[in-house]
């Protein structure tokens, strides 16, 4: 009797776990699908874009927007490489907004433990807007190039003369092999 209910609680959790490594990454695709087209979030978020006041009352908090993704996700701070498990994550070595130089904010694609903040990033496209808010400030950017770089390059984080922005994660899905990084200059006020 005793080994029956073990073997039943085995098969239990190995289902459980099976049904939530095949679900996850389904509900990551079918949420985005919803945000599409049924919620239009890519048009509501262009449209939140260029209503956005730039004053310092701006109490939304720091946070980067691609409407053509419908991402709009907070952006953290830390020191230490771990931080991107708790979001979007500004790289500490590389510029602040507004000032000359990359800034660099890096997430990860997909991640069973944590936020999965660039799981689409591979469907932007050169010309789509990337916002920021930052400090109160809003910041437009173009995207004017995205590349896949082996991990170990670290140009896409070196600074520049010109302001930009380099959004990155890892790719292809589910694994860690290359950087997409996604490249956008600041637009003229």
């Amino acid at each position: 009797m005793t080994f029956r209910r073990i073997n039943n609680f085995l098969i239990t959790a190995i289902v459980a776990v099976n049904v939530y490594v095949i679900a996850l990454p389904l509900y990551t695709i079918a949420n985005f699908w919803w945000q599409n087209h049924a919620q239009h979030q890519p048009q509501k978020l262009a449209q939140l874009v260029k209503t956005l006041p730039e004053h310092p009352d701006l109490a939304q908090g720091e946070r980067l927007i691609i409407p053509s993704i419908a991402l709009n996700q907070p952006v953290v701070e830390g020191k230490s490489i771990y931080t991107v498990n708790k979001g979007v994550w500004h790289y500490p070595m590389g510029a602040s907004p507004g000032q000359t130089g990359n800034t660099v904010f890096i997430g990860h694609r997909f991640t069973y433990n944590g936020p999965s903040v660039f799981a689409h990033l591979d469907l932007v496209k050169r010309g789509d807007n990337i916002a920021l808010i930052w400090n109160g400030q809003r910041f437009s950017y173009t995207v004017s190039d995205i590349k896949i770089v082996e991990p170990w390059d670290t140009s896409i984080v070196k600074p520049t003369t010109d302001k930009r922005i380099t959004v990155y994660t890892c790719t292809p899905m589910w694994t860690s092999k290359f950087r997409l990084a996604v490249i956008a200059e600041q637009d003229q006020r």
